[in-house]
C-alpha cells in the first residue's frame, strides 16, 4: 500500500483507539515534574499494532492486561517522530483532531529539556498544556 493509504488507515485507528497525551511524571527530589508528548494505541489485535509499528517505524510490544488475563498489544510514538506523524495524520483525523492540534502546539512551545531543570515559566507552560489536553479529552 502507498503512504497516503497507510496514513489514512492509521488516522482511523488513532481516531478510534488512540491516546494522545502530554503526560506528566513526578519524581521524588525533583523541583518540577517532567512532561512528554506521546501517541499510544493499544488493543488485543496483534496484526493491527504490528501494521501501525511498520508505518511509524516503531515496535509492537505486548503485555498482559491486568484485569482480563489477555495479551494487549501497544505501539507508542514519541520524541522527534511524533510531530511529523501528527502533521501527516491531521487531515484525516476527526475525533482526535483537536487533541492532535493541541499536542502539536505543546511540542512546538515546549521543546525537550532532557532532564535540565525547568524555569518556573517553562513548568507553568507545560502544566497548562497538560491540563488543556486533559480537558479536551473530557469534552
Amino acid at each position: 500500500m502507498g503512504r497516503i493509504t497507510d496514513i489514512a488507515w492509521l488516522a482511523g485507528i488513532v481516531d478510534g483507539e488512540g491516546y494522545l497525551a502530554f503526560s506528566k511524571s513526578v519524581w521524588t527530589g525533583r523541583k518540577n515534574p517532567g512532561y512528554s508528548a506521546l501517541l499510544k494505541v493499544g488493543m488485543y489485535h496483534q496484526e493491527t499494532i504490528e501494521r501501525m509499528a511498520s508505518i511509524v517505524g516503531g515496535n509492537a510490544k505486548s503485555r498482559l492486561h491486568p484485569n482480563y488475563d489477555k495479551t494487549i498489544w501497544e505501539c507508542t510514538v514519541q520524541g522527534g517522530q511524533l510531530a511529523p506523524l501528527l502533521r501527516e495524520l491531521l487531515p484525516h483525523l476527526t475525533t482526535k483532531r483537536i487533541e492532535a492540534l493541541l499536542l502539536l502546539e505543546a511540542i512546538a512551545q515546549c521543546p525537550s529539556r532532557n532532564g535540565v531543570l525547568l524555569t518556573d515559566e517553562e513548568a507553568a507552560m507545560r502544566e497548562g498544556f497538560y491540563l488543556v489536553l486533559r480537558s479536551a479529552k473530557a469534552a
